[in-house]
C-alpha cells in the first residue's frame, strides 16, 4: 500500500510501494525511492511516495513545513542545509540485500 512516506523500508514490497522508475531515462528498469534526511529533526529519515512526489521540494512543503515560496536548491548542495535529499534503491548483484542511498551532491557525474 502506498503511503505519503515511510520512515523505514523493511522489505522489497515496501520499496515497490514507495518507489517509481527514475525521471532519468538512463536507468532503465530501475526502481528508486526519493529520500530526505531531516537534519533539523534528529536525522529523521523519510522514504517518500515517489509517484506522488517525484521531486523533493513538494514533499518537503506538504509534509515537513518547508516554506512554499522558499528556494529549495541549496538543500542539494549547501553544507549547512536542513535536508539531505537523495534517492535509494536496491544494489544489484550484492550478496546481501542492501540499499543504496545517494544524495545528489555525492553522486558521481558522468562526463559527456
Amino acid at each position: 500500500m502506498r503511503a505519503p512516506f515511510r520512515t523505514e523500508l523493511g522489505c522489497a514490497a515496501e520499496l515497490a510501494a514507495q518507489g517509481a522508475r527514475p525521471l532519468d531515462a538512463s536507468l532503465p528498469g530501475a526502481t528508486t525511492v526519493k529520500t530526505i534526511v531531516d537534519r533539523g529533526d534528529d536525522l529523521a529519515t523519510y522514504f517518500q511516495d515517489t509517484v506522488a512526489y517525484p521531486v523533493h521540494r513538494r514533499f518537503a512543503i506538504e509534509h515537513l513545513g518547508w516554506p512554499a515560496g522558499a528556494p529549495f536548491f541549496e538543500q542539494y548542495l549547501s553544507p549547512g542545509r536542513r535536508f539531505v535529499a537523495g534517492r535509494g534503491g536496491p544494489l544489484r548483484g550484492a550478496r546481501r540485500r542492501r540499499r543504496e542511498l545517494l544524495a545528489p551532491s555525492t553522486t558521481p557525474r558522468r562526463s559527456s
